[in-house]
């Protein structure tokens, strides 16, 4: 709630504005930014997520899961802090709503075994089913406004070679500027 108020201040004094607004989130940092598309998608043109944690619930229920201990540690931290009482409430998974989100950009690595490509591949086919197509983003760009992009290389804190994060950056930043460039196309074909 904090950081939507956050974003409502930055675009009431014209600080930014909805067509160019991004977030980026990494890890555990996916369920607030889910939580934020949920409550205000229209407040945001993309999301940015690196190498997210978005089945929370599953993963936590898991018994074979060694990291669940500590993960459920920070999980109920961030939920007393965005005062709720379940910290499955803000699952990303079991939380895609039927409603228009923001495009939504998911990058991943083949190594992450914190956040494996199986749970981001999960991910975006129930995101796929589930959420509306966003009129604003052609199908051309990515199916209902969702894109994975896996590095062969990486792990969850991303690749070890400041090269390679340097040119993961750079890909990054310049598909949000090819994006803001094909919606202005869009948009000014459709008038």
């Amino acid at each position: 709630v904090r950081f939507i108020g956050f974003i409502g201040y930055l675009l009431r004094e014209k600080y930014t504005h909805p067509s160019i607004l991004f977030l980026q989130s990494h890890s555990a940092g996916a369920v607030a930014v889910w939580n934020m598309l949920n409550k205000a998608p229209h407040l945001f043109k993309a999301v940015v997520m690196n190498y997210p944690f978005l089945d929370v619930l599953n993963t936590l229920l898991d018994p074979n899961d060694p990291l669940s201990a500590s993960d459920m540690h920070s999980l109920v931290i961030l939920s007393l802090i965005n005062q709720h009482s379940e910290p499955f409430n803000d699952s990303p998974y079991e939380n895609i709503q039927n409603k228009p989100y923001p495009f939504v950009y998911i990058i991943g690595g083949k190594n992450d075994y914190r956040c494996p490509v199986s749970q981001l591949a999960k991910f975006v086919k129930r995101f796929r089913t589930k959420a509306l197509q966003n009129n604003r983003f052609s199908e051309k760009i990515a199916h209902k406004g969702i894109l994975l992009k896996v590095y062969d290389e990486a792990s969850h804190l991303g690749t070890s070679n400041v090269s390679d994060e340097n040119f993961n950056n750079c890909e990054i930043y310049g598909f949000l500027d090819y994006l803001d460039i094909k919606e202005a196309t869009i948009v000014n074909t459709e008038k």
